[in-house]
């Protein structure tokens, strides 16, 4: 199966965490709506608080001037992966795909189990200020997300000549550094995995560009 926060790439992050973006939305503000559906505040950021956190643990100082332009680039970037998030969703839907309460609440069995128990999954959410309520909103996308790109993702056959050229563009990294490279059967492999995952990411964007085509987007920060 293939997983929702793949759509993240292009974008940093779209989906940084199981209970990222799906707090209460009441009185909140919102920030932008998608085909009238609204996006409100605490997700936006929910996921700018994530996105921060990854370039803190990089090293980023993003209190220094850089830091700051950084933070800005964040911000714009947390909102528009939460609209592509909610036109993707919506596309998804349009084309047949639905999602049942019991494929939401078996995600949320499997979660409670691993949580330890149900009151301790609950905790969980409280503790990061969300409800049962909002967090099955959350697992409803990225189900409905998920369904789409088993269904419509078409599968990457990798071929022996697009092996070879990838081996070759990564040994000539080495010989540029007087190093020897590793010896293609020992990483065949992991380039097969990165050439279908760059083939996935690109029909990926490809259906963010085309659920975004004839999305009616206001943004209101």
């Amino acid at each position: 199966m293939v997983k929702k926060w793949i759509l993240i790439i292009p974008l940093a992050l779209l989906f940084v965490g199981t209970l990222a973006a799906c707090g209460s939305d009441d009185e909140q503000t919102v920030v932008a709506t998608v085909n009238g559906e609204e996006i409100y505040e605490n997700e936006w950021q929910q996921t700018v608080d994530q996105m921060t956190m990854q370039y803190t643990q990089m090293g980023m100082d993003l209190e220094s001037e850089e830091g700051q332009q950084m933070l800005e680039m964040i911000e714009e970037q947390a909102l528009d992966s939460l609209i592509q998030q909610t036109a993707v969703v919506q596309y998804a839907v349009e084309e047949g795909v639905s999602v049942s309460d019991d494929e939401i609440q078996e995600e949320i069995d499997a979660m409670i189990e691993q949580h330890g128990g149900e009151d301790e999954f609950e905790s969980v959410l409280e503790q990061n200020d969300h409800t049962m309520d909002s967090f099955r909103d959350f697992l409803y996308d990225e189900l409905t997300i998920e369904a789409y790109l088993d269904e419509y993702l078409d599968e990457v056959e990798v071929s022996e000549e697009e092996i070879n050229e990838y081996y070759e563009g990564y040994a000539e990294q080495f010989e540029d550094e007087d190093e020897e490279p590793e010896d293609l059967e020992d990483i065949e492999d992991e380039i097969i995995n990165q050439i279908q995952q760059e083939a996935q990411q690109e029909q990926i964007q490809t259906l963010i560009e085309t659920a975004m085509e004839d999305a009616e987007v206001e943004r209101k920060i």
